[in-house]
């Protein structure tokens, strides 16, 4: 906070993306982050600065996905105890600063078989089962909306070439499609879906991508090619998120297999609550939006 009570962003003069140490970080946050991590068994595999000066990226070891959920929840709550120690507001709001980048939680998953092996690309070579996985999660990414991007600040962040998941495609290794799937180690073969923000429960996050996933591969479907441009300027589909919070959450009511699939009391229930958040927030200003959100995000 400054001293006219208003918060303001981090200063953080010397941050670079993928850096780290004091330049990135003069107060030491990450530091104390990692160690009360740490004490509590919460397993981070890496933390480095993001693109813009106070973004920080927090990667969590993979686990059985209740686990990792459990994990995720555990890791939002510990950061924004240790920053507000220190007299900072850690937000995982999707776009807190209108005019700084946006804050994403890409959710990562693979199969493993009776064999022990990795099922999503175990030659190497994306599976049967990767496909129809990443089809489903394209046949309903409209609707994947209204369950990832639960704020109407959610929309500020997913643009077209924002590096976040608004178009409804797929490609090996490109970090501006909205499922990205790696393939070159068998090991560690996994798809990663790209749309979900932090302001949506890790939980719901994960079920529903797991959901959207299962039904592509229930329904046999067929997947689409390959995004070859560049997903800035140029894609090839032309399907993409709705505009808004309001349309997202009118896809989710009409995707009634997905919501069956999530679970249909859940998914009213959500529903009912967004729309009247929506309601709530309709032609308010973007500080009065962020000042909404901040204490619960």
């Amino acid at each position: 906070r400054d001293q006219d009570g208003i918060w303001r962003p981090y200063e953080t003069p010397g941050a670079f993306v993928y850096g780290t140490g004091p330049e990135n970080d003069p107060r030491g946050v990450m530091d104390d982050i990692w160690e009360a991590a740490h004490h509590a068994e919460i397993p981070i595999e890496s933390m480095n600065g993001e693109y813009d000066n106070g973004q920080f990226e927090l990667t969590l070891r993979f686990d059985h996905a209740l686990k990792a959920c459990d994990d995720a929840f555990l890791m939002k709550t510990l950061a924004r105890e240790i920053a507000l120690k220190k007299g900072l507001l850690l937000t995982f709001m999707p776009r807190p600063v209108p005019d700084r980048g946006g804050s994403g939680l890409h959710v990562n998953f693979s199969f493993v078989g009776k064999d022990n092996q990795n099922q999503i690309a175990p030659n190497g070579v994306l599976s049967d089962l990767g496909q129809h996985c990443i089809a489903g999660l394209i046949y309903h990414h409209e609707a994947l909306a209204g369950l990832l991007a639960v704020t109407v600040n959610s929309y500020d962040r997913l643009a077209a070439g924002s590096l976040a998941g608004y178009w409804a495609n797929w490609a090996e290794d490109h970090r501006l499609v909205t499922t990205r799937c790696s393939t070159s180690s068998p090991k560690s073969a996994r798809l990663e879906h790209r749309m979900a923000d932090c302001a949506t429960s890790p939980y719901q996050a994960v079920a529903a991508v797991l959901q959207a996933a299962r039904l592509g591969v229930a329904g046999n479907m067929p997947l689409q090619p390959a995004e070859d441009l560049d997903g800035l300027e140029n894609v090839r589909e032309r399907r993409h998120i709705p505009s808004g919070l309001d349309k997202s959450l009118e896809a989710l009511d009409k995707d009634v297999m997905l919501r069956q699939a999530v679970g249909e009391a859940y998914c009213d229930g959500l529903l009912y609550l967004k729309r009247d958040e929506f309601k709530r927030l309709l032609n308010k200003s973007v500080d009065e939006i962020r000042d909404f959100y901040l204490p619960f995000v």
